[in-house]
């Protein structure tokens, strides 16, 4: 988006006040092209094609970037709640039964199907996270193809790099 959006400011089709409010607070100098680095190539169709696919692939990246954090974060967690419940099972007399949270309520059972729902679990959020991470290293492929692509078009003059800031 901001390489379609610093393409735009150049051919001057959008208002680069507008621009300017919505890049407040970053380092907006860092992001623009130095003088001695421009060159006025043409913009055909098919090159602002690849640079608006670019910006969808980059911010698809990010969105699976933040899943996959999010999926990492759930998976730490029933692995706590298992270990919570392995240690039940060594303090718990024999007939003792667990809570398990399921939605809004609660419903009591055995320490061993406990342990099974949470391994269940524990599966399922590893196998989310090899998707995600598969479809990622998908989108950084297609996006390297389009950054050769661009770059020698264009050289210095578009910036295909994330902002630091959006990591």
């Amino acid at each position: 988006l901001r390489e379609a959006l610093l393409v735009k400011i150049k051919e001057k089709t959008i208002d680069t006040r507008a621009i300017m409010t919505m890049l407040a607070d970053r380092n907006v100098d860092r992001l623009m092209v130095e003088k001695k680095d421009e060159k006025d190539v043409p913009i055909l169709k098919e090159d602002q094609m690849r640079i608006n696919k670019f910006a969808r692939l980059s911010s698809r990246q990010q969105g699976y970037q933040e899943e996959s954090k999010k999926k990492l974060q759930e998976l730490e967690n029933i692995r706590d709640a298992l270990a919570a419940v392995e240690e039940f099972a060594i303090t718990a007399e024999d007939d003792d039964k667990l809570r398990l949270s399921i939605g809004e309520c609660f419903v009591e059972v055995r320490q061993e199907v406990a342990e099974e729902r949470l391994n269940d679990m524990i599966a399922t959020a590893q196998n989310d996270i090899e998707a995600i991470e598969s479809d990622m290293k998908a989108v950084l492929k297609e996006m390297e193809e389009l950054k050769v692509i661009l770059y020698a078009k264009f050289g210095k003059t578009i910036n295909l790099e994330l902002d630091p800031e959006e990591d």
